[in-house]
């Protein structure tokens, strides 16, 4: 199988630690180069013979292996390679060297190797056909900016004069979503979710659509960001900076102040956020405001630090848009007020949360690592959670009734049924308290645990992912309806819309919207019988009603009705009869809507790029924490979680993560075990204790 091997040690023949075989120096090839292996990082693969002639060995690697200090060298450089020959009776492959990567153990070297690895491409990476496709801009240091065209004002709705802002991490610079909440005085919460409009800028098959279609997604490593779309788009104009408009897909809900939905709008819109807020800002106004004050103080210190992470427009106390510390504060509380509610019903009706750990890190000025914790979320982070979550629903339920056969959804299978019971019976061997029988038990078994029994939970929730099976992206028209849930998040529609800027199944899904909007689908508007803009709908007896006043590119679902719902916060629906099939694929063809064929392609190739950024993602992480407690030693407790015969699995809370320490080779340490009656089972106990005189040291325990 031709293609990346991946990446290896070159080592040569015979030599270093491991290298297996006899001297064979008098074996020279071409200007006095000896024969070289690879040895492959994967362990599933046996070393490999480099190909040694000079059209296929690298200049420089021919150069290195030349000189014996040239080849000490070399064996300890990570290098990229490709299998070029396995015979069917071959034990060793054949490999072609690609380049060295650098000196194996530092962080830009396994960072590049994971790049390689996973055939990840960077921001310089993007090819001239597809930067050709990016929109024109003024040119810097002009003082002009990019603007809305008037063309697209007129056909959207305008929330310029709704006071949006963001909350993301810290060190964001891809704003994919905005939020705005308002408490009007009839006591409906009105909601917005504003997701940036990439699709704006992206037409369906043109050759930058092609690019970021074979990324698949953003890769975040650990000190920088590999990314889906060129920086102007994902840093620019797609991203939903304070004090500039942008261009969103928008949904719109009217609720109750505990998040109950009375009706919902969706459609095309223009913000212009106040604010750039991270989640340690957002989390000190929730806890202002839970201790009594308004949160305002909070966002006022947070926005008057030069270089933090908040950023804001200019304050305008008259403005209904603009930068106010106490109206964004009261915002926030309407926003968390109502998140919490939702979330506790989401949980009560089924839904699981199976965090997996991930290491946040400090660099310094130098870009090393100088500290290390487990990422913690908390109610800021679920805040914006819960909004990007119901969007995600509501978007998923609308697509796939307008297009039954060819909508991108996200579906996450049951767990192995095998697995789940051998969970439940570990549990009950280890006297935890899991009940595994549905999501929604499994749920509150982990909650109590994490109460009454941290170390517990710590071990049962890194557990209870065993049996679980990956969420994918699927075309609905490939596999049956009965499988289309969700069984994580417990709902029977789910997809992705909130991320464009760094996911290419949510552009995907953007044009999907914009086909069916246009097609017609939609639904009623208002309960009260007006729409937002104040014309009036007529309404028959069975409920359904048609639009009289104008619809700029949105539409309103209606639910229970509400008084005085009718002023001004959203565009009206489409009318109660459904588009005809002309129109429907008139408007699928005008936004290119694959087929169901070309979506199931596109949803397994997202799938893997998904699985590969994450490999990459985690191996970066795995390789700053390697260089952080090579430069700072720690030492931690651990939870053993399993025993075996030569090595204890030990979960490590500071950092989130499990690893397996050998029992074999342990200076001063002595081990003995309780053996199993079953033959070849893992031993019941191992005891391990110091004893200065131990010598069951190996030659390179250390």
């Amino acid at each position: 199988d031709k293609g990346n091997a991946g990446r290896g040690r070159g080592k040569a023949e015979g030599g270093g630690r491991g290298g297996g075989g006899r001297e064979e120096a008098s074996v020279l090839y071409p200007n006095n180069i000896p024969p070289l292996r690879l040895y492959p990082v994967d362990p599933r693969l046996p070393w490999m013979s480099v190909e040694m002639s000079p059209s296929k060995l690298p200049a420089a690697l021919a150069e290195q292996a030349r000189t014996p200090a040239g080849m000490k060298d070399l064996r300890g450089q990570l290098v990229s390679a490709r299998i070029t020959r396995w015979g069917l009776g071959t034990v060793w492959p054949s490999c072609e060297l690609h380049q060295s990567l650098g000196t194996a153990g530092e962080i830009e070297t396994e960072t590049a190797a994971l790049v390689a690895q996973y055939n990840i491409l960077g921001a310089d990476e993007f090819t001239p056909e597809a930067l050709a496709c990016l929109p024109a801009v003024p040119a810097p240091g002009t003082g002009a900016t990019w603007q809305v065209p008037e063309e697209e004002r007129a056909a959207r709705r305008d929330f310029t004069g709704v006071r949006v802002a963001s909350i993301d991490p810290p060190t964001a610079r891809d704003l994919d979503d905005a939020l705005h909440a308002e408490l009007r005085s009839d006591g409906v919460l009105v909601v917005g979710v504003h997701i940036a409009d990439v699709s704006h800028f992206i037409s369906a098959g043109s050759a930058l659509d092609v690019e970021a279609a074979q990324r698949g997604t953003s890769t975040y490593l650990v000190q920088r960001v590999m990314p889906m779309l060129p920086r102007l788009l994902c840093e620019d104009l797609c991203s939903l900076n304070p004090g500039v408009e942008r261009l969103t897909f928008s949904v719109e809900w009217e609720m109750t102040p505990d998040g109950e939905v009375i009706s919902e709008w969706f459609g095309r819109g223009i913000i212009r956020s106040c604010a750039k807020l991270d989640y340690g800002t957002a989390q000190r106004v929730i806890d202002a405001r839970d201790a009594g004050r308004t949160g305002a103080a909070e966002l006022e210190e947070a926005a008057a630090v030069a270089g933090g992470p908040v950023k804001v427009s200019p304050k305008s106390s008259s403005s209904s848009s603009g930068w106010n510390p106490e109206a964004v504060a009261e915002s926030i509380g309407h926003l968390n007020g109502a998140a919490r509610a939702m979330r506790r019903r989401r949980f009560a009706d089924g839904a699981l949360r199976l965090d997996q750990s991930k290491l946040s890190f400090e660099l310094d000025h130098e870009g090393n690592p100088s500290g290390a914790r487990a990422y913690v979320m908390r109610e800021a982070n679920q805040l914006v959670e819960e909004f990007m979550l119901l969007a995600n629903r509501t978007v998923a339920k609308f697509i796939s009734e307008a297009y039954p056969t060819r909508a991108l959804l996200r579906c996450h299978p049951e767990p192995d049924a095998r697995k789940l019971e051998q969970l439940q019976s570990f549990a009950q061997e280890q006297g935890i308290a899991i009940d595994a029988s549905s999501s929604h038990a499994l749920h509150r078994s982990l909650q109590r645990l994490a109460v009454t029994a941290p170390d517990s939970y710590q071990v049962a929730k890194l557990l209870a992912t065993l049996p679980m099976q990956l969420a994918r992206y699927f075309c609905t028209g490939s596999q049956d309806q009965d499988t289309w849930g969700h069984y994580a998040l417990a709902t029977s529609r789910y997809t992705h819309f909130t991320s464009p800027i760094r996911r290419y199944p949510d552009v995907l899904v953007h044009r999907l919207v914009a086909a069916a909007l246009e097609a017609g689908f939609g639904g009623r508007a208002n309960a009260s019988g007006f729409n937002s803009d104040g014309n009036k709908s007529t309404v028959d007896e069975g409920g359904g009603e048609s639009s009289i006043g104008a619809n700029k590119g949105g539409k309103r679902k209606g639910g229970k009705k509400n008084k005085g719902s009718g002023e001004g916060n959203g565009i009206g629906g489409g009318g109660g009869r459904s588009p005809s099939n002309a129109a429907i694929a008139a408007a699928a063809l005008r936004w290119g809507i694959p087929t169901t064929q070309q979506l199931h392609a596109s949803a397994e190739h997202c799938n893997e790029r998904k699985l590969a950024a994450k490999s990459v993602q985690d191996g970066s992480m795995h390789a700053y924490l390697c260089a952080f407690l090579k430069r700072r030693p720690a030492c931690v407790s651990g939870i053993v979680r399993a025993v075996g015969r030569k090595f204890l699995c030990v979960f490590i809370p500071t950092y989130g993560m499990e690893v397996r320490v050998p029992l074999e080779g342990l200076r001063w340490l002595a081990v003995s075990q309780e053996e199993a009656k079953e033959k070849g089972a893992a031993p019941l106990s191992v005891t391990i204790t110091f004893d200065a005189n131990s010598t069951s040291a190996g030659p390179e325990a250390g």
